[in-house]
């Protein structure tokens, strides 16, 4: 993440962020043994962000979030796309949707 902790952390776990991280935490080790290997490596990587976030220690994983944000955003857009537009009428939707792809995989 880039960046160093100089002393333990502690975040509260009644406080917002504290609640995410134990939910997140929690879900992981429920799901990461289902997950093919690369999308478990995707979930860490998210994770150890947040935690860098809450701990103050990365301005890389703020700029991580972001990318997080903006990927999820444009995967939810396509989603739309795909399931309300008739796909004989797409036309210049179309090369919207491609775009949106195009932009969601040069993200990763």
């Amino acid at each position: 993440m880039g960046g160093r902790l100089t002393g333990p952390c502690v975040v509260p776990s009644a406080s917002p962020i504290g609640s995410l991280l134990g939910t997140a935490f929690d879900a992981a080790k429920a799901h990461l043994p289902l997950l093919p290997p690369e999308l478990g490596d995707a979930v860490l990587h998210n994770l150890c962000g947040l935690l860098a976030l809450a701990c103050g220690a990365s301005e890389k994983g703020k700029w991580n979030g972001r990318q997080s944000v903006r990927a999820a955003r444009l995967e939810r857009a396509r989603r739309y796309i795909e399931q309300h537009l008739p796909k004989q009428s797409l036309g210049f939707a179309e090369k919207q949707r491609n775009r949106i792809g195009a932009e969601n995989d040069a993200g990763r």
